[in-house]
């Protein structure tokens, strides 16, 4: 089993950290195999914060991959340029 799970709303770094100890709490594991954000919807700030908390997680070893769901080009283009960990995956949703 490859537990995956979404950060909701990019609603900054306390309630990122907040919901990542709610889907370990939830999931009865002691680790997610992969976390992502979402989505972009949020702006740039609350972005780069909820971000910090997610990789702050995977160094604490309590999410082992991370990545984002449904970033556009621009949005993936401002977390190279903030000089932060990227996503291991850009989940995204095609809808026909």
């Amino acid at each position: 089993v490859f537990f995956t799970t979404k950060l909701q709303n990019n609603a900054g770094y306390s309630a990122a950290k907040a919901a990542i100890s709610r889907s370990l709490q939830k999931s009865g594991l002691g680790y997610i195999d992969l976390y992502l954000m979402h989505s972009p919807i949020g702006g740039p700030q609350k972005r780069g914060e909820s971000w910090k908390a997610i990789i702050e997680a995977k160094n604490e070893g309590v999410v082992r991959s991370i990545g984002v769901s449904n970033f556009g080009v621009r949005h993936l283009q401002e977390m190279v340029d903030a000089n932060v960990e990227l996503p291991v995956i850009n989940q995204v949703n095609e809808y026909t």
